[in-house]
């Protein structure tokens, strides 16, 4: 992405740096700028910059600089890095030793322990959206690609991938990304009706998920949820997904699900989200 100042031509272009949350300038002065003129031009567009990225990233800066301790720091820090929302398996471990206390301060903070994913509610608005895309795509060092502003769920792009979901507050399910905050109340819902048995997909779910009842299918299969034909072979009915009776241990004990709850496990699908 190119900065411009006014009607200037392009000065400097914002390329990666060492993480999402620090892109680095690439000058695109000539070099019969003087260096003193240069250095200035350069500190002029860092202020810019950090300000800018300080007001629109508020609520993630807030979550990192919060007096939190223990468990709550970490999560906090895990959000930073991922630029507010992570898949809850690869924090597990960190959630599960979150006191009373730490939970109360994170929600103070607008961070949601949701059952599928953690994330900062403020981090969810267009503006914040728009900022996480933009991070994103310098970081992919790719064209900028901005979602639709205010979508509870777009249509999944098979050029882009996961990653870019993950990294702006969605998750790819199918032919659709859904946002992470309606994600939350769609899983909920369906697991309520689940419980009850047998279930036809209604106008609430379509709503909940912002799509057609065609992609709908897709979403919910994403989920894990089986088809099945009702009685009177029109109507087609869903069941919860299987659960998993085995559970493998290996060989330090552990069961797999354990083992993906690890600090270890959890670095490794951040680097993968990132990417």
């Amino acid at each position: 992405i190119a900065i411009s100042i006014v009607s200037w031509p392009p000065v400097a272009r914002l390329v990666r740096g060492d993480t999402l949350l620090s892109p680095s300038f690439r000058p695109l002065i000539g070099d019969l700028v003087p260096s003193a003129a240069r250095e200035r031009i350069e500190r002029r567009l860092q202020a810019w910059l950090r300000g800018h990225m300080m007001t629109v990233l508020a609520p993630l800066y807030g979550a990192l600089e919060a007096p939190l301790s223990g468990a709550a720091r970490g999560l906090a820090y895990q959000l930073g890095e991922t630029l507010g929302s992570v898949p809850r398996r690869a924090v597990g471990e960190l959630v599960g030793t979150l006191s009373g206390p730490d939970r109360k301060a994170l929600a103070r903070l607008g961070i949601r322990l949701g059952h599928e994913t953690i994330f900062s509610m403020p981090m969810l608005k267009p503006d914040q959206i728009r900022m996480r895309a933009v991070l994103w795509c310098i970081w992919d060092d790719r064209p900028v690609i901005l979602p639709d502003d205010g979508r509870v769920s777009l249509a999944s792009d098979d050029a882009l991938p996961d990653g870019y979901y993950r990294t702006i507050g969605y998750r790819r399910l199918g032919p659709r990304a859904l946002r992470v905050d309606m994600l939350e109340r769609l899983t909920a819902d369906l697991r309520r009706r689940a419980r009850a048995g047998r279930f036809a997909v209604d106008a609430t779910l379509l709503n909940i998920a912002g799509c057609t009842g065609e992609d709908f299918a897709g979403v919910i299969r994403a989920l894990g949820y089986r088809p099945a034909t009702s009685g009177d072979g029109a109507t087609v009915l869903y069941t919860a997904p299987k659960r998993r009776r085995d559970r493998p241990r290996r060989s330090d004990g552990r069961t797999r699900e354990q083992q993906a709850t690890s600090p270890f496990a959890a670095l490794t699908i951040l680097k993968r989200d990132q990417s």
